[in-house]
Protein backbone atom coordinates (compact mmCIF):
# COMPACT_ATOMS: atom_id res chain seq x y z
CA UNK A 1 0.00 0.00 0.00
CA UNK A 2 1.11 3.57 -0.59
CA UNK A 3 3.14 2.94 -3.75
CA UNK A 4 6.90 3.36 -3.71
CA UNK A 5 9.35 6.24 -3.78
CA UNK A 6 12.82 6.95 -5.11
CA UNK A 7 14.97 9.84 -3.82
CA UNK A 8 18.02 11.46 -5.42
CA UNK A 9 20.05 14.16 -3.68
CA UNK A 10 22.26 16.69 -5.46
CA UNK A 11 25.57 18.23 -4.48
CA UNK A 12 25.63 21.82 -3.26
CA UNK A 13 24.76 24.26 -6.05
CA UNK A 14 24.38 28.00 -5.48
CA UNK A 15 24.36 27.40 -1.75
CA UNK A 16 21.53 24.87 -1.86
CA UNK A 17 21.16 21.09 -1.95
CA UNK A 18 18.00 19.70 -3.52
CA UNK A 19 16.26 16.35 -3.36
CA UNK A 20 14.43 14.87 -6.31
CA UNK A 21 11.45 12.70 -5.31
CA UNK A 22 9.62 10.30 -7.62
CA UNK A 23 6.48 8.63 -6.24
CA UNK A 24 4.65 5.77 -7.98
CA UNK A 25 1.13 4.55 -7.25
CA UNK A 26 -0.86 2.40 -9.65
CA UNK A 27 -0.44 4.11 -13.03
CA UNK A 28 0.35 7.51 -11.47
CA UNK A 29 3.85 8.97 -11.24
CA UNK A 30 4.42 12.12 -9.23
CA UNK A 31 7.72 14.01 -8.94
CA UNK A 32 8.84 16.95 -6.82
CA UNK A 33 12.08 18.90 -6.43
CA UNK A 34 12.56 20.09 -2.88
CA UNK A 35 15.15 22.19 -1.08
CA UNK A 36 16.89 19.84 1.32
CA UNK A 37 19.71 21.90 2.82
CA UNK A 38 21.15 25.42 2.67
CA UNK A 39 24.65 26.80 3.11
CA UNK A 40 24.66 29.40 5.86
CA UNK A 41 25.08 32.81 4.30
CA UNK A 42 24.97 31.35 0.78
CA UNK A 43 23.18 32.91 -2.22
CA UNK A 44 20.00 30.83 -1.74
CA UNK A 45 19.63 31.70 1.93
CA UNK A 46 20.22 35.40 1.22
CA UNK A 47 17.32 35.32 -1.26
CA UNK A 48 14.99 33.93 1.39
CA UNK A 49 14.83 30.33 0.22
CA UNK A 50 14.12 27.93 3.07
CA UNK A 51 14.38 24.20 3.69
CA UNK A 52 11.50 22.11 2.32
CA UNK A 53 10.48 24.77 -0.22
CA UNK A 54 9.50 23.23 -3.56
CA UNK A 55 11.23 24.25 -6.79
CA UNK A 56 8.70 24.67 -9.61
CA UNK A 57 10.93 25.97 -12.42
CA UNK A 58 14.60 26.64 -13.17
CA UNK A 59 15.49 29.63 -15.36
CA UNK A 60 11.91 29.75 -16.58
CA UNK A 61 11.66 26.03 -17.43
CA UNK A 62 9.19 23.89 -15.48
CA UNK A 63 10.74 20.96 -13.64
CA UNK A 64 7.75 18.83 -14.65
CA UNK A 65 9.03 15.87 -16.62
CA UNK A 66 12.68 16.53 -15.80
CA UNK A 67 14.90 13.75 -14.53
CA UNK A 68 17.20 14.29 -11.55
CA UNK A 69 20.10 14.69 -14.00
CA UNK A 70 18.15 17.37 -15.90
CA UNK A 71 17.55 19.30 -12.69
CA UNK A 72 21.24 19.28 -11.74
CA UNK A 73 22.28 20.22 -15.27
CA UNK A 74 19.85 23.14 -15.48
CA UNK A 75 21.00 24.49 -12.14
CA UNK A 76 24.67 24.08 -13.05
CA UNK A 77 24.34 25.77 -16.46
CA UNK A 78 22.97 29.04 -15.17
CA UNK A 79 24.77 32.29 -15.97
CA UNK A 80 27.83 33.01 -13.87
CA UNK A 81 25.97 35.38 -11.57
CA UNK A 82 22.31 34.48 -12.15
CA UNK A 83 20.07 31.52 -11.36
CA UNK A 84 16.31 32.02 -11.46
CA UNK A 85 14.19 29.63 -9.40
CA UNK A 86 10.41 29.63 -9.06
CA UNK A 87 9.64 28.54 -5.49
CA UNK A 88 6.53 27.25 -3.70
CA UNK A 89 7.16 28.06 -0.03
CA UNK A 90 6.65 25.23 2.42
CA UNK A 91 4.05 27.22 4.37
CA UNK A 92 1.80 27.27 1.29
CA UNK A 93 1.85 23.48 1.03
CA UNK A 94 0.43 22.97 4.52
CA UNK A 95 -3.20 22.32 3.56
CA UNK A 96 -5.03 20.78 6.51
CA UNK A 97 -8.62 20.33 5.30
CA UNK A 98 -9.73 18.76 1.99
CA UNK A 99 -13.26 17.90 0.81
CA UNK A 100 -13.73 15.82 -2.33
CA UNK A 101 -17.11 15.60 -4.05
CA UNK A 102 -17.84 13.51 -7.12
CA UNK A 103 -21.58 13.82 -7.90
CA UNK A 104 -21.26 11.90 -11.17
CA UNK A 105 -19.56 9.00 -9.29
CA UNK A 106 -17.34 8.50 -12.32
CA UNK A 107 -14.81 11.30 -12.35
CA UNK A 108 -12.36 10.05 -9.69
CA UNK A 109 -10.31 6.92 -10.35
CA UNK A 110 -7.54 7.17 -7.74
CA UNK A 111 -7.25 9.00 -4.43
CA UNK A 112 -3.71 9.05 -3.12
CA UNK A 113 -1.36 11.61 -1.67
CA UNK A 114 2.38 12.07 -1.34
CA UNK A 115 3.70 14.08 1.63
CA UNK A 116 0.95 16.04 3.31
CA UNK A 117 -0.19 17.56 6.59
CA UNK A 118 -3.91 16.97 6.22
CA UNK A 119 -5.90 16.62 9.43
CA UNK A 120 -9.41 16.57 7.91
CA UNK A 121 -10.53 14.62 4.85
CA UNK A 122 -14.09 14.31 3.54
CA UNK A 123 -15.11 12.07 0.63
CA UNK A 124 -18.64 12.31 -0.76
CA UNK A 125 -20.38 10.51 -3.63
CA UNK A 126 -17.40 8.59 -4.95
CA UNK A 127 -17.76 4.96 -6.03
CA UNK A 128 -16.50 2.46 -3.46
CA UNK A 129 -19.09 -0.26 -4.06
CA UNK A 130 -18.11 -3.62 -5.53
CA UNK A 131 -20.93 -3.51 -8.11
CA UNK A 132 -19.89 -0.18 -9.60
CA UNK A 133 -18.42 -0.15 -13.11
CA UNK A 134 -15.68 2.27 -12.05
CA UNK A 135 -14.49 1.97 -8.48
CA UNK A 136 -12.29 4.67 -6.98
CA UNK A 137 -9.04 3.31 -5.55
CA UNK A 138 -8.38 4.96 -2.20
CA UNK A 139 -5.10 4.73 -0.31
CA UNK A 140 -4.79 6.67 2.95
CA UNK A 141 -1.45 5.23 4.05
CA UNK A 142 0.24 8.64 3.61
CA UNK A 143 -2.53 10.56 5.43
CA UNK A 144 -1.04 9.73 8.81
CA UNK A 145 -2.06 12.99 10.53
CA UNK A 146 -5.77 12.66 9.78
CA UNK A 147 -7.92 13.20 12.89
CA UNK A 148 -11.28 13.75 11.16
CA UNK A 149 -12.44 11.44 8.36
CA UNK A 150 -15.79 11.31 6.56
CA UNK A 151 -16.63 8.82 3.79
CA UNK A 152 -20.31 9.28 2.94
CA UNK A 153 -22.74 8.34 0.16
CA UNK A 154 -20.14 6.07 -1.43
CA UNK A 155 -22.04 2.72 -1.67
CA UNK A 156 -19.25 1.22 0.44
CA UNK A 157 -19.87 -2.36 1.61
CA UNK A 158 -16.68 -2.80 3.64
CA UNK A 159 -14.09 -0.47 5.16
CA UNK A 160 -11.36 -2.75 3.81
CA UNK A 161 -11.71 -1.01 0.42
CA UNK A 162 -9.95 1.98 2.01
CA UNK A 163 -6.29 0.96 1.95
CA UNK A 164 -4.22 2.30 4.81
CA UNK A 165 -7.22 3.12 7.01
CA UNK A 166 -5.73 1.23 9.95
CA UNK A 167 -2.63 3.47 9.80
CA UNK A 168 -4.57 6.55 10.88
CA UNK A 169 -3.46 6.37 14.49
CA UNK A 170 -4.49 9.99 15.20
CA UNK A 171 -8.05 9.45 13.96
CA UNK A 172 -10.53 10.82 16.50
CA UNK A 173 -13.76 11.41 14.55
CA UNK A 174 -14.89 8.90 11.90
CA UNK A 175 -18.09 9.23 9.88
CA UNK A 176 -19.33 6.59 7.40
CA UNK A 177 -22.91 7.69 6.74
CA UNK A 178 -25.22 6.40 4.00
CA UNK A 179 -23.20 3.44 2.79
CA UNK A 180 -23.90 -0.32 2.59
CA UNK A 181 -22.00 -1.43 5.69
CA UNK A 182 -23.26 -4.40 7.73
CA UNK A 183 -22.41 -5.84 11.14
CA UNK A 184 -20.45 -8.66 9.49
CA UNK A 185 -18.12 -6.20 7.72
CA UNK A 186 -17.65 -4.28 10.97
CA UNK A 187 -16.36 -7.25 12.95
CA UNK A 188 -13.18 -7.75 14.95
CA UNK A 189 -11.10 -7.81 11.75
CA UNK A 190 -12.43 -4.43 10.64
CA UNK A 191 -9.67 -1.77 10.17
CA UNK A 192 -11.33 0.35 12.87
CA UNK A 193 -10.41 -2.29 15.44
CA UNK A 194 -6.79 -1.16 15.10
CA UNK A 195 -7.48 2.53 15.78
CA UNK A 196 -8.00 2.92 19.54
CA UNK A 197 -7.84 6.73 19.28
CA UNK A 198 -11.40 6.97 17.87
CA UNK A 199 -13.74 8.97 20.11
CA UNK A 200 -16.63 9.58 17.72
CA UNK A 201 -18.00 6.95 15.33
CA UNK A 202 -21.01 7.74 13.12
CA UNK A 203 -22.51 4.86 11.12
CA UNK A 204 -25.94 6.27 10.28
CA UNK A 205 -28.00 5.01 7.34
CA UNK A 206 -26.25 1.71 6.64
CA UNK A 207 -27.54 -1.90 6.70
CA UNK A 208 -26.54 -2.76 10.27
CA UNK A 209 -28.79 -5.24 12.12
CA UNK A 210 -26.55 -5.94 15.16
CA UNK A 211 -24.14 -3.84 17.15
CA UNK A 212 -20.76 -3.95 15.34
CA UNK A 213 -18.10 -6.01 17.13
CA UNK A 214 -15.39 -3.49 16.24
CA UNK A 215 -16.76 -0.89 18.67
CA UNK A 216 -15.61 -2.99 21.62
CA UNK A 217 -12.04 -2.52 20.39
CA UNK A 218 -12.35 1.26 20.86
CA UNK A 219 -11.61 1.99 24.53
CA UNK A 220 -11.86 5.78 24.06
CA UNK A 221 -15.21 5.77 22.25
CA UNK A 222 -17.44 8.55 23.63
CA UNK A 223 -20.03 9.13 20.89
CA UNK A 224 -21.62 6.31 18.89
CA UNK A 225 -24.36 6.95 16.35
CA UNK A 226 -26.17 4.06 14.65
CA UNK A 227 -29.32 5.92 13.64
CA UNK A 228 -31.49 4.70 10.77
CA UNK A 229 -30.18 1.18 10.54
CA UNK A 230 -32.04 -2.07 11.31
CA UNK A 231 -31.13 -2.70 14.96
CA UNK A 232 -33.64 -4.76 16.94
CA UNK A 233 -32.03 -4.75 20.37
CA UNK A 234 -29.30 -3.17 22.46
CA UNK A 235 -26.95 -5.95 23.62
CA UNK A 236 -25.79 -6.31 27.21
CA UNK A 237 -22.23 -5.95 26.01
CA UNK A 238 -22.86 -2.21 25.56
CA UNK A 239 -22.01 -1.87 29.25
CA UNK A 240 -18.38 -2.67 28.34
CA UNK A 241 -18.08 0.78 26.71
CA UNK A 242 -17.29 2.54 29.96
CA UNK A 243 -16.43 5.89 28.35
CA UNK A 244 -19.52 6.09 26.14
CA UNK A 245 -21.31 9.40 26.78
CA UNK A 246 -23.62 9.77 23.79
CA UNK A 247 -25.60 7.07 21.99
CA UNK A 248 -27.87 7.78 19.01
CA UNK A 249 -30.21 4.95 17.98
CA UNK A 250 -33.02 6.86 16.24
CA UNK A 251 -34.94 5.25 13.40
CA UNK A 252 -34.19 1.58 14.09
CA UNK A 253 -36.46 -1.37 14.95
CA UNK A 254 -35.94 -1.48 18.73
CA UNK A 255 -38.91 -2.90 20.65
CA UNK A 256 -37.54 -2.36 24.16
CA UNK A 257 -34.76 -0.61 26.05
CA UNK A 258 -33.25 -2.32 29.08
CA UNK A 259 -32.16 0.63 31.21
CA UNK A 260 -29.97 -1.59 33.42
CA UNK A 261 -27.51 -1.68 30.52
CA UNK A 262 -26.65 1.95 31.24
CA UNK A 263 -25.51 1.27 34.80
CA UNK A 264 -21.79 0.84 34.06
CA UNK A 265 -21.33 3.48 31.37
CA UNK A 266 -20.88 7.26 31.51
CA UNK A 267 -23.96 7.87 29.37
CA UNK A 268 -25.27 11.44 29.37
CA UNK A 269 -27.16 11.69 26.06
CA UNK A 270 -29.42 9.00 24.59
CA UNK A 271 -31.79 9.21 21.63
CA UNK A 272 -34.06 6.28 20.74
CA UNK A 273 -36.75 8.13 18.80
CA UNK A 274 -38.75 6.61 15.92
CA UNK A 275 -38.36 3.00 17.04
CA UNK A 276 -41.00 0.41 18.05
CA UNK A 277 -40.72 0.72 21.82
CA UNK A 278 -44.22 0.23 23.26
CA UNK A 279 -43.61 0.92 26.96
CA UNK A 280 -41.94 3.79 28.81
CA UNK A 281 -38.35 2.83 29.70
CA UNK A 282 -38.31 5.48 32.46
CA UNK A 283 -35.05 7.01 31.31
CA UNK A 284 -35.53 9.98 33.62
CA UNK A 285 -34.31 7.73 36.45
CA UNK A 286 -30.98 6.95 34.79
CA UNK A 287 -29.20 10.24 35.48
CA UNK A 288 -29.12 11.27 31.83
CA UNK A 289 -28.55 14.90 30.93
CA UNK A 290 -30.85 14.61 27.90
CA UNK A 291 -32.80 11.95 26.03
CA UNK A 292 -35.35 11.73 23.22
CA UNK A 293 -38.17 9.17 22.89
CA UNK A 294 -40.63 10.69 20.43
CA UNK A 295 -42.06 8.63 17.59
CA UNK A 296 -42.40 5.39 19.61
CA UNK A 297 -45.81 3.69 20.07
CA UNK A 298 -45.92 4.14 23.86
CA UNK A 299 -45.70 7.93 23.55
CA UNK A 300 -49.19 7.99 22.01
CA UNK A 301 -51.05 5.86 24.55
CA UNK A 302 -51.02 5.36 28.34
CA UNK A 303 -48.10 3.47 29.85
CA UNK A 304 -48.91 -0.17 30.70
CA UNK A 305 -46.66 -1.67 33.35
CA UNK A 306 -47.78 -5.30 33.26
CA UNK A 307 -46.19 -7.83 30.86
CA UNK A 308 -49.69 -8.83 29.70
CA UNK A 309 -50.50 -5.23 28.77
CA UNK A 310 -47.19 -4.85 26.94
CA UNK A 311 -47.92 -8.04 24.95
CA UNK A 312 -51.31 -6.60 23.97
CA UNK A 313 -49.58 -3.41 22.87
CA UNK A 314 -47.16 -5.35 20.65
CA UNK A 315 -50.04 -7.33 19.11
CA UNK A 316 -51.88 -4.10 18.38
CA UNK A 317 -48.78 -2.74 16.68
CA UNK A 318 -48.47 -5.85 14.52
CA UNK A 319 -52.12 -5.60 13.44
CA UNK A 320 -52.00 -2.06 12.21
CA UNK A 321 -53.17 0.07 15.14
CA UNK A 322 -50.29 2.50 14.63
CA UNK A 323 -52.54 4.88 12.71
CA UNK A 324 -54.92 5.11 15.69
CA UNK A 325 -52.01 5.91 18.05
CA UNK A 326 -50.75 8.49 15.59
CA UNK A 327 -54.12 10.23 15.67
CA UNK A 328 -54.13 10.20 19.46
CA UNK A 329 -50.61 11.62 19.51
CA UNK A 330 -51.62 14.49 17.23
CA UNK A 331 -54.60 15.19 19.45
CA UNK A 332 -52.35 15.42 22.53
CA UNK A 333 -49.82 17.82 21.02
CA UNK A 334 -51.44 20.75 22.77
CA UNK A 335 -50.17 19.61 26.18
CA UNK A 336 -46.41 19.06 25.80
CA UNK A 337 -45.77 19.41 29.53
CA UNK A 338 -47.30 15.97 30.15
CA UNK A 339 -45.59 14.34 27.19
CA UNK A 340 -42.79 11.77 27.74
CA UNK A 341 -41.32 12.56 24.33
CA UNK A 342 -38.48 14.85 25.35
CA UNK A 343 -36.65 15.29 28.60
CA UNK A 344 -33.65 17.17 29.94
CA UNK A 345 -32.01 17.49 33.30
CA UNK A 346 -29.93 20.51 34.32
CA UNK A 347 -29.10 21.95 37.74
CA UNK A 348 -31.68 19.70 39.36
CA UNK A 349 -34.56 21.07 37.27
CA UNK A 350 -36.75 19.02 34.93
CA UNK A 351 -38.06 20.48 31.67
CA UNK A 352 -40.33 19.09 28.96
CA UNK A 353 -38.13 20.00 25.96
CA UNK A 354 -34.49 19.69 24.99
CA UNK A 355 -32.44 20.35 21.88
CA UNK A 356 -32.12 17.09 19.96
CA UNK A 357 -28.71 16.27 18.57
Amino acid sequence: AGGHRSVTESEELWGVKVRYYVEHFEQVTFMTVQVHDLVDGGPAEKEGIQRNDQILSINGLSVKGMSSEDVVRKMSNGDDDTLRLSILPEKQTKISNVQIFSPSRASLDILWCVRNQLTTLSLWDINLGSKAKRVTKVDLSRFILISNLAVCNCKMESLSVIAGLDRLQFLSHARFTNNHLTASTLGNDCPLSNIPSIKTLILNKNHIKDFPACIYKLPNLEHLSLSYNQLREVPRTISALENLKQLNLDGNALVEMDTTLLANVSMKFLTISRNRIDFNPALEKQGLTAFALFGNPFTAQPYHSSPHARRETRESLRHGSTATWRRRHRANKSSPANSPLLHSRASGMTESRVTIF
